[in-house]
């Protein structure tokens, strides 16, 4: 993103670039960090999917791991939600996206992004299969730009 950013417009130093991915970041994570304190135990476990994503596998698969996260700390479930998915939506939907959003639509876009994430994941598995000419061009489509689209609809 860093390059990308800077062949955009080589004015300015990579530094500038990289201060400014840094505090859409953070600026992100904050924003999710401050809506999860006031979530209840069964958001938090819809939320578990993600935060499952964003842990080592092998802590997942070994004796007691069905239990596991009822033993992570709340904080560290909640560490890996916003710091995971601010990154993941300054990574995938652009630094200038972000940046664009105003603070207050912030943890609403990012919680439709991440259920529209699921959904459309769903989607390019069902055109997988579907056995037609055109689905790997639908499925790149989805891929590409279809997380973003569902969610601004949504």
């Amino acid at each position: 993103m860093l390059l990308a950013e800077f062949g955009r417009d080589s004015t300015k130093a990579l530094p500038i670039y990289s201060q400014r991915i840094s505090l859409a970041i953070l600026r992100v994570g904050r924003a999710l960090d401050t809506a999860l304190d006031g979530i209840d135990g069964a958001k938090r476990a819809e939320l578990w999917a993600f935060v499952s994503e964003q842990l080592m596998p092998a802590l997942l698969e070994v004796p007691g791991a069905d239990t596991f996260r009822e033993r992570l700390p709340w904080p560290y479930q909640k560490s890996c939600i916003s710091s995971g998915l601010a990154s993941r939506l300054v990574y995938r939907e652009g630094l200038h996206f972000i940046e664009a959003l105003p603070d207050s639509h912030l943890v609403e876009f990012a919680f439709k992004y991440l259920n529209q994430e699921r959904r459309v994941r769903l989607l390019v598995e069902q055109v997988a299969k579907s056995g037609l000419d055109f689905a790997p061009e639908v499925e790149q489509l989805l891929r590409h730009g279809g997380v973003r689209s569902a969610a601004e609809l949504a």
